[in-house]
């Protein structure tokens, strides 16, 4: 059986500006301690709604800038692929390297 990823969803603002528009939920967002719970909640809902008819689609989206960091308690289902873009270790330097700490963090606490 072959999968398929579709859906490049990104965070519903532009990080760039570290706003939230008036459109986002912003009780979800305090209470996970991240910008990244909106659009996992989000891909949750489309995920469960596809999960029966199409089980072999995947749901893929970036957590960068305002969305690296992942949420205390709200986890992405089976059929959502988060991926972290680091933005800011030292690239130079192991993931290991007390610099990198954060980018390791966010690998940590996205794993669970």
């Amino acid at each position: 059986m072959q999968s398929t990823v579709i859906c490049g969803a990104m965070l519903p603002h532009a990080p760039q500006f570290f706003t939230m528009p008036d459109t986002e939920d912003k009780a979800l967002v305090e209470s996970e301690g991240t910008n990244a719970a909106s659009i996992i909640s989000f891909l949750n809902y489309l995920a469960d709604g596809i999960r029966d008819e199409f089980p072999t689609v995947y749901l893929s989206t970036l957590a960068y800038h305002s969305g690296e960091k992942a949420p205390k308690t709200l986890r992405p289902r089976d059929n959502v692929i988060v991926r972290l873009t680091d933005t800011r270790s030292n690239y130079l330097l192991p993931v290991t390297h007390p610099r990198n700490e954060i980018l390791r963090k966010n690998v940590e606490d996205w794993a669970k």
